[in-house]
């Protein structure tokens, strides 16, 4: 018998080692509390291997008796194959639509209980992604959240057999993962605690950051010192349904391979109406309006410091794509476009003057209709100020439009607004002559006075440097709370 209504009470016990994993909450709870180890072993010690070998044997023992689920997986996959993240996009549509209670997923097979004792946990880590505090006024975090559902679903569906069918039933349910450091794979497994399942994070390379610390979501066991050359062995078991952990390997960085890159069709669309040309009435903090003033073209170009070159990367490690994209916070954010980001298990960032290649797969949000991502390295960046409003865009405006055509790194191309279109779902499109290429999506479009005042996201095949850009009116919106 499954219990889903059950209260959650964490194990707060000192593993005396990592083996002392296989022995905490042996038995499940009954009634209504289940006591749940989120647990983090972190460094290495000398007896490091040989109790990780011990706690596999018992814990496997276990299972095969029928006595427990256990199992230890791998790095978490980041890059999400474009039809599941369409799949567990529309999921979440379907989440929300039904008031936060209808729950699906692709794994068959669950007990029904099994899911909803899920849809309870999953709202648990979502309460804890973004401080309520941060939530009040930003539209855009439902777009955070869809993020985040869109991944711990995925990741769900991913996990052993063994421990889905379990999980909230009458076994004690076991999962360890090797190195968890980023704050949705560390929410992930906080939302398979909360679901009854005892979790141990081995933390041998490094541990989550202070931020994550600071929750007090998981028991902290100190083993030892960090070790980048432990090998930590695949874990592997005949028990049936019970995946081995992958061990993840560097991958060299290969030639450079062009994408395609989506085009609109030529279609008729009309002008823009009264209703988009609105004033923002925020003043943009970046720039102060006593010192602005126009910009030379000199220095406009120089303002190719500030967009980068992003290069897609499959899980071989092979480049699937190339874009562009704006640095809009000194703390590592970059906008690019949705189609630019879409599809990559990781990416690789170039800035100029700059020698060092940012590996990154943290995509902090994204927006498909708008056709608008974030991502973050871990760099301190030079950002260039999104225009406020403060005027009307016009038809003749002259702009300047940086990015990386055909992979020719922060090229700077200028022209005009040719006029404003509207998308078949409402979303203003600033139409410019300034060329673009390949690999120029995500690019900035800039003002005379440095100011972004559209993202670069496609052009029209049919016609001469006939070119959209998505407008700033959007992308105000799109990374309030991020500058």
């Amino acid at each position: 018998m499954a219990f889903t209504d059950f209260k959650v009470v964490y194990n707060s016990s000192e593993m005396k080692g990592l083996n002392g994993f296989a022995d905490i909450n042996d038995r499940v709870s009954c009634g209504s509390v289940r006591n749940v180890c989120f647990a983090r072993a972190v460094g290495v010690n000398r007896s490091f291997l040989s109790d990780l070998k011990t706690l596999e044997d018992i814990l496997t023992e276990k299972s095969r008796k029928g006595l427990a689920v256990y199992a230890r997986i791998g790095k978490l996959t980041s890059g999400i194959p474009y039809d599941k993240t369409e799949y567990y996009s529309d999921s979440y549509d379907m989440w929300v639509a039904s008031g936060r209670t209808y729950l699906r997923i692709k794994t068959s097979g669950l007990n029904e209980k099994t899911v909803v004792l899920l849809n309870r946990a999953c709202k648990a880590a979502l309460g804890r992604l973004v401080p309520v505090k941060e939530i009040n006024g930003n539209s855009g975090f439902s777009s955070i959240e869809k993020n985040f559902f869109v991944k711990v679903m995925f990741w769900f569906d991913g996990l052993p057999d063994d421990i889905k069918k379990a999980t909230g039933g009458d076994l004690p349910v076991k999962l360890a993962a090797d190195n968890v450091l980023k704050k949705h794979e560390y929410l992930f497994f906080y939302m398979l605690t909360q679901a009854g399942v005892n979790v141990l994070l081995i933390q041998s390379r490094a541990d989550i950051s202070a931020s994550e610390e600071g929750m007090e979501l998981s028991h902290k066991t100190v083993l030892g010192g960090f070790d980048n050359s432990m090998k930590i062995p695949v874990y592997g078991s005949d028990v049936s349904g019970v995946s081995s952990a992958k061990q993840s390997s560097e991958q060299a960085v290969p030639t450079l391979k062009l994408p395609e890159r989506n085009r609109v069709k030529k279609h008729s669309v009309p002008e823009i109406s009264q209703k988009y040309a609105v004033n923002t009435g925020r003043e943009n903090k970046a720039v102060n309006s006593a010192d602005r003033k126009e910009k030379t073209y000199e220095e406009l170009a120089a303002l190719a410091r500030s967009v980068v070159m992003i290069s897609l990367h499959n899980r071989n490690g092979d480049v699937i794509g190339v874009g562009s994209g704006i640095m809009i916070a000194r703390s590592g954010y970059i906008l690019t476009n949705n189609h630019v980001a879409k599809g990559a298990a990781y990416y690789s960032v170039k800035i100029e003057n700059d020698d060092r290649i940012y590996y990154t797969d943290d995509i902090v949000k994204n927006n498909y209709m708008l056709d608008l991502a974030l991502i973050r390295i871990e760099r301190m960046l030079d950002p260039i100020p999104v225009y406020n409003g403060r005027k009307e865009l016009v038809r003749g405006q002259r702009v300047i439009a940086i990015g990386s055509p055909l992979g020719l790194f922060n090229s700077v191309s200028d022209g005009i607004i040719s006029g404003f279109r509207i998308k078949s779902d409402e979303v203003r499109m600033i139409q410019f002559t300034a060329p673009i290429s390949n690999g120029s999506s995500g690019g900035a479009v800039l003002n005379m006075y440095g100011e972004i005042i559209g993202i670069s996201t496609a052009g029209i095949d049919e016609g001469q440097n006939i070119n959209l850009a998505i407008d700033y009116i959007y992308i105000n919106e799109f990374i309030r709370g991020f500058v």
